[in-house]
């Protein structure tokens, strides 16, 4: 019937949710108009006893799981489809609470809380991997946007882009594709150049701090690519009028250069006529 089946998505998406109280509600419901119809042997009673069962399972219900596993075997046995793919897999299932089941018999309460809170500290190991894989991939997309619309000189839609990128990446504290990560890193130096095109030197002179801090964290400030963000932050604080900020940096911009070997390089030479313009100031 129309009315459990639409109970059954409602149960559905509440264990998405991990609303199983309204889940557990919805189902039953489910039951009591199929049971009202007398269809709770067809195959969309089966498929909601299935659903019912496996809720009982994950709210450590083993015996009320197994009744309903039951009841969905019965089903899908009468229908002819035990040895379905379906079917095996409600077997599966049935063997699985089952082995549960033994295993809590013998074991003690603590035994029990142990195991419980290993299995939840794993979930929540998984959710925690999940969450961070998506926050990662969602700012890596922002900071796409946000190169592009750089380079069209859309600077404040830039400055949103790459504002919401170093916050998800800063959610994450520490770690691959944490804001002190070189990813991280980048994330900043895009952030203070759409903010210096933006004509805010202050943004872009604190967002590019930031930058070289990440950069140092992630052990990648004595590369090319951190003397190119010393360049960067030596031209912001020129432009903001701290002119022994300006020398600062590039002075360890030309050491890094010097110790990589690549000071009579065109980049190396525009660093050491930036510094000499800078000293004479």
């Amino acid at each position: 019937p129309g009315g459990a089946e639409l109970l059954r998505d409602v149960g559905l998406a509440c264990c998405k949710a991990g609303q199983l109280d309204e889940a557990l509600r919805a189902f039953e419901d489910a039951v009591e108009i199929c049971k009202a119809c007398n269809c709770l042997s067809t195959g969309t009673g089966a498929l909601l006893m299935t659903n019912l069962g496996s809720l009982h399972r994950r709210r450590k219900c083993g015996r009320q799981a197994l009744e309903a596993f039951e009841e969905a075997k019965s089903a899908y046995s009468r229908l002819g489809l035990l040895d379905s793919a379906v079917g095996q897999s409600l077997l599966e299932s049935i063997a699985t609470v089952q082995r549960e089941e033994k295993e809590r018999e013998g074991q003690s309460a603590e035994e029990l809380a142990a195991k419980e809170a290993a299995a939840s500290q794993a979930a929540a190991a998984r959710a925690d991997v999940a969450r961070r894989e998506s926050a990662i991939k969602e700012a890596s997309e922002l900071e796409r946007k946000g190169l592009e619309r750089s380079q069209a000189e859309a600077w404040r839609e830039a400055v949103k882009d790459y504002e919401e990128a170093v916050h998800l990446r800063s959610s994450l504290g520490s770690g691959e594709g944490s804001l002190q990560s070189l990813e991280g890193a980048n994330a900043l130096v895009g952030s203070g150049t759409a903010r210096g095109g933006a004509g805010d030197v202050a943004g872009a002179v604190e967002a590019l701090a930031r930058a070289k801090e990440a950069f140092q964290a992630a052990h990648s400030l004595d590369t090319a690519q951190g003397a190119e963000l010393l360049k960067q932050l030596a031209v912001a604080n020129g432009l903001r009028g701290d002119i022994n900020g300006e020398v600062e940096q590039y002075e360890q911009a030309v050491k890094i250069q010097r110790t990589l070997g690549i000071l009579r390089s065109p980049a190396g030479i525009s660093v050491l006529r930036s510094l000499g313009t800078a000293r004479e100031e």
